[in-house]
């Protein structure tokens, strides 16, 4: 028979606790500067309205601050406090905590991005956490019951930010917050200034290949905030000017498909296919390659499609011999 005493449960004897006792532990362990306690009730309970909101997150990046260089150096417990502060916003429901909530991400995003390229973060958590609050901040402009007042602060906010230093050198954050500002603008105005931020970004810089992501990714936004029917006209006149990005040629195929013009959809397909396979990009080439065939089998050219099947596999294959010959005949000379 086992002597074995049971050992305590932290949880039970904390149930048992008066709420003077409890007191009495939580500010012993203030007093000893636990801080993981401190900004668990920070995080938690303090205040987070528009002032509030910024020296909550402030008080959070200084208390994960600990070198004479000023930088970060606990990237995983900082980026787990600002999750908590996410956490928090999300389960407000009403439109009339906006505003806060708005205030809060804001605040993260205003403090964390300038700093978290320079701290101990290997991990790149915290370069995360912006981006993930930056998705929170366009979920919220996107809710169909959006508070007004504050889409109009999402909106001036994120366009004061897109040529900012920190949203630039960011991990997409300039897209991000033109997306942002495209998606809080519910207003005719402010809807056309913000589609054509979108269209500005739509020419990428010759070998800089984020300025080509960001150009693609525009594209695709103005693309789906074009959707609607009354839209149609300005749709296809932008289709029709940006057929440069991969995103803009391939909606033109559908066009093309969508009116019954084979050639018209035949011939996209193939000039985008030759211009993906001069920049070296094999995915993209296919991805045109199969669209080329969903021509051929919309006018009914069975033959065409076979014969393009069987001359692209046979260059295919001709390629990875090249590509394999010189590996090949090292391994013959060793």
């Amino acid at each position: 028979m086992s002597n074995r005493v049971k050992k305590p449960d932290p949880a039970d004897l904390a149930r048992k606790l008066t709420r003077e006792e409890l007191e009495s532990l939580v500010l012993e362990r203030l007093a000893d500067e636990d801080q993981s306690l401190a900004n668990a009730i920070v995080v938690r309970f303090a205040k987070s309205d528009a002032g509030g909101a910024r020296e909550l997150v402030h008080s959070l990046v200084e208390g994960r601050t600990g070198n004479r260089y000023g930088m970060i150096n606990d990237a995983e417990g900082l980026s787990y406090e600002l999750e908590e502060l996410r956490n928090r916003v999300k389960a407000w429901k009403s439109p009339g905590e906006d505003l806060e909530a708005f205030a809060l991400l804001r605040a993260i995003v205003d403090k964390v991005a300038p700093v978290c390229w320079e701290g101990d973060d290997h991990d790149g958590v915290l370069v995360g956490s912006v981006q993930e609050t930056l998705d929170d901040i366009r979920s919220l402009a996107s809710r169909p019951d959006a508070d007004p007042e504050c889409l109009r602060e999402i909106r001036v906010w994120a366009r004061g930010n897109v040529e900012a230093r920190r949203a630039l050198e960011g991990d997409s954050w300039d897209y991000m917050l033109i997306i942002i500002q495209l998606a809080a603008s519910r207003g005719k105005e402010e809807r056309r200034e913000s589609l054509e931020l979108c269209r500005s970004k739509c020419a990428p810089e010759p070998g800089k290949w984020n300025t080509d992501y960001l150009a693609e990714r525009c594209a695709k936004a103005i693309l789906d905030a074009l959707g609607a029917p009354a839209d149609e006209a300005e749709r296809r006149v932008f289709v029709a000017g940006h057929l440069h990005l991969d995103t803009v040629r391939d909606e033109a195929i559908n066009l093309a498909l969508g009116d019954k013009d084979c050639e018209a959809a035949e011939r996209l397909a193939r000039e985008g296919m030759a211009l993906a396979e001069r920049k070296g990009r094999s995915g993209t080439a296919d991805g045109f390659a199969t669209r080329l065939l969903e021509a051929f089998n919309a006018k009914g050219d069975a033959t065409a499609a076979l014969a393009f099947l069987e001359a692209r596999v046979i260059e295919k294959k001709a390629y990875e011999r090249n590509s394999s010959a010189p590996t090949r005949a090292m391994a013959t000379s060793a």
